[in-house]
């Protein structure tokens, strides 16, 4: 059985707001498991928690929704791991860049 959330109840429930999911919604990135078609109200599944969770992680770490979209859409090891190795190339470049500001500035 699929238990179904609002849109409210399920932004509480993953710790964001219900205009991210609204926004996630928009760009294709994570649709309501269902819509009411007379108030339009949007429900989600359960189920889908663990999804949000990825997409939440991703996001933490600076994954643009395009980037989201492509690991979703392919999901294979192999592409997951280039995506995040891509990141973690970027994120080491950022804290090289910091640590010669911070030496720049005599510490």
């Amino acid at each position: 059985m699929k238990i179904k959330l609002s849109i409210s109840a399920f932004a509480k429930l993953c710790n964001i707001s219900s205009e991210t999911l609204r926004h996630y919604d928009r760009v294709g990135l994570l649709k309501p498991f269902e819509v009411d078609s007379k108030t339009g109200y949007r429900y989600y599944s359960i189920l889908q928690y663990e999804k949000l969770s990825t997409i939440i992680e991703l996001r933490n770490i600076n994954i643009g929704i395009d980037e989201i979209k492509v690991y979703f859409d392919n999901m294979n090891i192999k592409k997951s791991k280039e995506i995040l190795r891509k990141k973690q190339k970027e994120i080491l470049k950022k804290i090289e860049e910091l640590k010669t500001l911070e030496q720049n500035m005599g510490h």
